[in-house]
């Protein structure tokens, strides 16, 4: 949700803005969109990935961050994704080393109120940047993972819908187990 302004905000206005507020605001459009709390199935599902990759790329040149980094599209907006791997030592874009240039993977965890943004502008905006492989939108309500991935012939999409499947991440030689994703987060499994 946009806030009301009168002043669309330059992307320089608005990390200064950014850098000084006490909670956190996406950036599209010079608008600002403020971050809302999460619900229980989203934080477990973004520390569970969180995790998972944190230990498969120990001791590598890999870095994992979760919702705090933002991620700035090339001329474009700025995110906070749940979950985002990049290559260490990462680019960021100025000294405050808060903002994440060049993302390997980013994972977005569905809500109902962000389901349109994270399958429509957020996908068509990640895939701008360079440097990303993967972006994984998973779903909270149900076990079901979309894995968009760069390829010689373009962008493609596989889905995952069974907790005994494995998601390849090649591009930073890793895997993400579904069951090791949902562990927690309904009951029963």
């Amino acid at each position: 949700m946009a806030t009301d302004q009168a002043v669309r905000l330059s992307p320089g206005e608005y990390l200064v803005f950014e850098r000084r507020a006490l909670t956190k605001h996406e950036y599209v459009d010079g608008e600002l969109r403020e971050m809302t709390g999460a619900s229980r199935p989203h934080v477990l599902i973004a520390g569970n990935v969180a995790y998972t990759l944190q230990t498969q790329t120990k001791g590598r040149d890999l870095e994992v961050y979760q919702s705090d980094m933002r991620v700035r599209i090339p001329q474009g907006p700025y995110y906070y994704p749940d979950v985002t791997v990049a290559p260490s030592p990462p680019q960021l874009e100025d000294e405050a080393a808060d903002t994440l240039l060049n993302p390997l993977l980013i994972v977005e965890c569905l809500s109902p109120s962000t389901r349109r943004i994270d399958r429509g502008e957020k996908l068509d905006n990640y895939r701008r940047i360079p440097s990303l492989v993967d972006y994984l939108i998973v779903a909270q309500d149900r076990i079901w993972i979309d894995r968009y991935f760069k390829s010689p012939t373009g962008w493609q999409i596989e889905e995952y819908s069974d907790l005994s499947e494995r998601i390849p991440l090649p591009g930073l030689a890793c895997e993400l187990s579904l069951g090791e994703v949902y562990e927690r987060v309904f009951p029963g499994h």
